[in-house]
């Protein structure tokens, strides 16, 4: 089985500067795209905190552990 390590953005929710998407495969990234005086740049956070570097980072979706009831 082959699985994609691309995002899938969900809805945008729109604000007056920025937009933001979450990924809707799990891994928590949101992807926040400004626009300020006809500038636009995009930014990637994850748990409140900005990932840095010059591409989109790699989506890990995360796998939740499940206890099971015996």
């Amino acid at each position: 089985m082959t699985t994609s390590r691309r995002h899938s953005w969900g809805e945008p929710n729109r604000l007056v500067q920025k937009t933001e998407r979450e990924c809707t495969r799990g891994c928590r990234t949101i992807r926040v795209t400004f626009h300020a005086r006809g500038r636009h740049w995009i930014e990637f956070w994850r748990d409140g905190e900005k990932i840095e570097g010059t591409h989109t980072p790699v989506c890990e979706p995360v796998m939740m552990e499940v206890e099971t009831c015996e």
